[in-house]
């Protein structure tokens, strides 16, 4: 991973996963995850809307990371850009058999992750008068300075109102584009939606298949209820395949697994932990009742990110309090029942 101080211990599990494979080149080496759905090398979502698979298989990226080619006009919009160092070469094939004749002039980044962003530099020898927008974050600076990208001082940065118009060309108005900000996978993550066709670009904020990760949870369910409120007709994923029917519930899938989730947190630390432990504690003893010590083992610090998560939504909800900082290691807070009167932030759920 980089070595940056910028990277957090998140970002650089998630980096060391990711690079989990041999030699650059061989992307037969990382494969998706046994029962993941097969998926086309491209697929037309709607007329106007392809989808681009980027040739990047991984435990992480399922398939490959779903990227999407927006027009009907000569001039395309780009969402996200697949990896540099696998499947590279092979999506910006794909993407250019795609384009032909006409040209892409804006590339839009759900956020910041190299499975996202690595084929930036890439696409733009080929489209070098494109421009590359996301989403500013909740910090203002949009992430940029993790991006592994040399001309990344010239990524656009934009605020929670966007709206671009699709090249439809000569087969009708423009179609409109919006941003829908949402954060919890990482926090410059950004939907994309068209509301005309009721397509939504669900990033790595709902998958197609499985459940994504996240570096905050409270963020990321609200987000999760931001998704239900576009009412989409099809979905989109990053990875994993196109949901056509029964969309709603795959978002609202997601919130009841986490609400579930929950409850189980809750009966073991009330219960079994009488209600004060640590993160280790908490963790081991609730992935210890669903998996082999060698199997926590080898997901444990994954599994102890998503139960701190959760207790720190708990602590904004009211339900708990920390009485120590971690110091870089979730596992050594120490969590205890919230005295009757503390409260936190209604429940987003």
């Amino acid at each position: 991973p980089p070595s940056t101080p910028l990277l957090s211990l998140f970002d650089r599990l998630f980096f060391i996963l990711l690079r989990l494979r041999m030699p650059s080149g061989h992307a037969a080496a990382r494969l998706a995850p046994e029962g993941c759905p097969p998926q086309p090398d491209t697929e037309q979502v709607v007329e106007g809307v392809m989808l681009i698979n980027a040739a990047n298989p991984g435990p992480f990226t399922l398939r490959g990371t779903n990227c999407y080619l927006l027009g009907r006009g000569k001039r395309k919009i780009l969402i996200d850009t697949g990896e540099s160092e696998v499947g590279g070469e092979e999506f910006l094939r794909r993407l250019l058999s795609l384009v032909g004749d006409d040209e892409v002039n804006t590339i839009l980044l759900t956020h910041w992750h190299g499975d996202h962003t690595g084929g930036l530099p890439e696409v733009l020898r080929r489209f070098p008068s494109a421009r590359v927008l996301k989403w500013k974050g909740k910090t203002g600076g949009g992430c940029v300075e993790k991006i592994q990208w040399e001309g990344r001082d010239t990524i656009e940065l934009f605020d929670e109102e966007l709206r671009l118009d699709v090249d439809w060309g000569e087969y009708g108005a423009p179609r409109s584009l919006v941003a829908v900000p949402s954060p919890g996978h990482t926090e410059d993550h950004c939907c994309f939606f068209m509301p005309e066709s009721g397509v939504l670009f669900t990033g790595d904020a709902v998958l197609g298949y499985g459940s994504t990760v996240f570096e905050t949870l409270y963020d990321h369910l609200q987000s999760l209820h931001s998704l239900l409120k576009c009412s989409p007709s099809i979905i989109c994923p990053s990875h994993g395949p196109l949901r056509r029917e029964d969309t709603a519930s795959l978002i609202s899938s997601a919130i009841q697994h986490r609400r579930e989730r929950e409850e189980i947190i809750i009966e073991v630390f009330l219960g079994e932990l009488g209600g004060r432990c640590s993160g280790g504690d908490l963790c081991t003893a609730v992935y210890s009742k669903e998996l082999a010590p060698d199997v926590l083992s080898a997901v444990y610090g994954r599994a102890l990110h998503s139960v701190t998560q959760h207790m720190l939504k708990l602590e904004v909800d009211g339900q708990v309090k920390r009485e120590s900082e971690h110091d870089g290691n979730e596992g050594a807070y120490i969590w205890s029942k919230a005295s009757a009167g503390h409260t936190g932030a209604p429940d987003c759920d």
